[in-house]
């Protein structure tokens, strides 16, 4: 994962459900951009509807490589 990825959340199972509210709450089905990626794991992800976040690249996957 790099800056400038298009990005959106998976489901990422049982194991880590109480991480994230529902994947099927359509607001974790928007696209996102990979502002800034961390040493510890961590992106930055611009989401239209909730700015920048901090996330966890284990809950997303890339859709288009910037």
């Amino acid at each position: 994962m790099k800056v400038g990825d298009l990005v959106r959340f998976y489901n990422v199972g049982p194991a880590a459900a109480g991480c994230l509210p529902s994947v099927k709450d359509n607001r974790w089905t928007a696209c996102g951009l990979v502002q800034e990626v961390c040493n510890d794991g961590n992106v930055n992800v611009l989401w239209s509807e909730r700015g920048l976040e901090l996330v966890s690249t284990s809950f997303l996957e890339v859709i288009n490589e910037g």
